[in-house]
């Protein structure tokens, strides 16, 4: 008897530092399975370690497998697999939860946001590059240089399934593993140079931990974009941005088309899709240490991240907490 569609278990893909070790794992029954517990399971066998990178290149049929195997865990086995630690726990433990290796964000995808910037529509994509050594947890401090104007962008990350060349718009939608919360921390006084048309993204947005991501990784078959997933992020719980995927000038897969005729897209790596209206340059209102950023689009879970001052202490500093 086949199981019915929506009765199968929701996948919120997640990584977390357990035990100061990073480990690849999802959220179920309000715990954190981790995928190779899982995979030394008879109800799933990956074939090797299951990490969430592993589960890419057969993405369909690891999912169905994985909701198949937690369908019909067993008690005992549940514990196995759960051990040691529940979803509250874990919380406070959680890391981005992908790896990319390429970065990819677009600029001016919202209507409002270009309306607010004094900026035409694109005609087609803008999109440039960034750096994966900027990426922190969904939980991490934030920690902001001592001088600049810094502030906030959520955006929706798309996480790319499989290797993408000259897609056609009505293929893109099979690319897409899954979707994920981003915020795209820009300093506004680097971005354009002293001079004229120079513009500086690699020193805007690249600091340590200026994107955050994650918590999770919802796979595309169980969001809606095109329906309208609402977007908010506040500071000090007063809310900044507020908006919709819907209003995107370039849907997801007019944006992987137009990206993968210039390049080549890797499994797990990252497409930023814009920010909507309510930036702190908008606002004349900018990120300071003490700050705490929101954020939340539709049911991708919830960011919340501390800032803090930057001490330059050494080289090796970074923006992790302790423990």
């Amino acid at each position: 008897m086949t199981t019915p569609a929506e009765a199968l278990p929701r996948l919120r893909f997640a990584r977390a530092a357990i035990g100061g070790v990073p480990v690849d794992g999802l959220f179920h029954a309000g715990t954190f399975v981790r995928l190779d517990a899982l995979d030394a399971l008879d109800s799933f066998d990956s074939g090797g370690t299951a990490t969430f990178a592993s589960l890419l290149p057969d993405w369909r049929r690891n999912l169905g497998r994985l909701r198949h195997a937690l369908s019909h865990l067993s008690t005992a086995e549940h514990d196995l697999a759960s051990r040691p630690v529940d979803e509250a726990a874990v919380d406070g433990s959680l890391l981005a939860p992908v790896e990319p290796r390429q970065i990819f964000q677009v600029a001016l995808n919202f209507r409002d946001h270009a309306a607010e910037a004094g900026q035409p529509l694109p005609q087609s994509p803008f999109v440039f590059a960034g750096l994966p050594s900027a990426i922190c947890g969904a939980r991490d401090d934030v920690v902001l240089p001592p001088v600049g104007q810094h502030d906030w962008e959520l955006e929706l990350g798309v996480v790319i399934g499989h290797r993408v060349r000259h897609a056609r718009r009505a293929e893109a939608a099979d690319c897409i593993a899954g979707y994920t919360i981003v915020n795209d921390l820009t300093t506004r006084d680097r971005l354009r140079r002293p001079e004229p048309g120079r513009m500086d993204y690699l020193a805007a947005k690249n600091a340590p931990t200026f994107l955050p991501v994650g918590p999770y990784v919802v796979p595309a078959d169980e969001v809606d974009v095109a329906a309208g997933l609402p977007m908010t992020l506040s500071v000090n719980g007063q809310v900044m941005q507020r908006g919709s995927t819907a209003d995107m000038v370039f849907d997801v897969p007019s944006l992987i088309a137009a990206l993968s005729a210039d390049v080549e897209l890797l499994p797990g790596d990252l497409l930023l899709a814009g920010t909507p209206a309510g930036t702190g340059q908008a606002r004349g209102r900018f990120l300071r240490p003490g700050d705490v950023m929101t954020a939340t689009i539709g049911e991708l879970g919830e960011q919340r991240n501390r800032c803090v001052a930057e001490h330059r202490r050494s080289p090796a500093a970074s923006g992790r907490r302790d423990g």
